[in-house]
């Protein structure tokens, strides 16, 4: 059994003696939100992870994969026959392609009420291959939300928000959520949500020996 795995957009030839394919599909995970006078930035939401167990390919055709970067892209193979989408809304599963869906986790939200101090919300965590990932924590009057767990068993975690006037985590790889910024009312400051984490597309099939036997002897004829 053969396994490719991709952290950049491209395409993908079949190689001799593979007729199907499964595929794996991360989506990228949101950017958090920048804090305002009023409320500390609510967390990215993570990206939806997405399996299609059999996908027909033919020896010597190439086909696309997209595999968002960041800010809630989407993550596919062969246009629509795998789509994870990107951590936008709530989690994404229903809007994704495949025969097994997993969400991403909703953001935080940031603490709200125009206070002097105002934490960010916790970014979402990554859906992984087996589980959804968990929703980040709110932000406090003081602190930043925690992000959210990633789903097992390869979810990233999101990143946490900030407190009163700092930035917002990253997400972690993969799929993760940035967490939201902070507000800190003493020095007018809103601070930047963390970016989201990448994506990923997985592709796994068998060679069928026989099949390439077939084709060598027919050629040596």
């Amino acid at each position: 059994m053969t396994v490719e795995t991709f952290t950049s957009s491209g395409t993908w030839t079949c190689p001799t003696g593979v007729s199907s394919v499964q595929a794996e599909c991360w989506g990228a995970g949101a950017t958090g939100g920048k804090a305002t006078n009023n409320n500390g930035g609510t967390g990215g939401g993570g990206g939806a992870y997405a399996k299609t167990l059999t996908i027909a390919v033919s020896v010597g055709v190439g086909y696309s994969y997209v595999v968002g970067q960041n800010a809630s892209a989407d993550s596919s193979f062969n246009s629509t026959s795998c789509v994870a989408k990107g951590g936008a809304g709530s989690g994404g599963a229903a809007a994704s392609t495949g025969d097994v869906k997993y969400s991403g986790g909703d953001g935080g939200p940031g603490q709200g009420g125009a206070l002097r101090l105002m934490g960010g919300g916790g970014g979402g965590g990554g859906a992984g291959a087996a589980a959804d990932g968990s929703v980040g924590a709110a932000g406090s009057g003081m602190g930043g939300g925690i992000g959210g767990a990633g789903g097992s068993p390869d979810g990233g975690k999101g990143g946490n928000g900030g407190s009163a006037g700092d930035h917002g985590a990253p997400g972690d790889t993969l799929g993760a959520g940035g967490g939201g910024g902070g507000h800190d009312g003493d020095f007018s400051f809103n601070g930047n949500g963390g970016p989201g984490a990448r994506g990923q597309v997985k592709l796994t099939y068998t060679i069928n020996l026989t099949n390439i036997v077939s084709i060598i002897s027919d050629m040596s004829a």
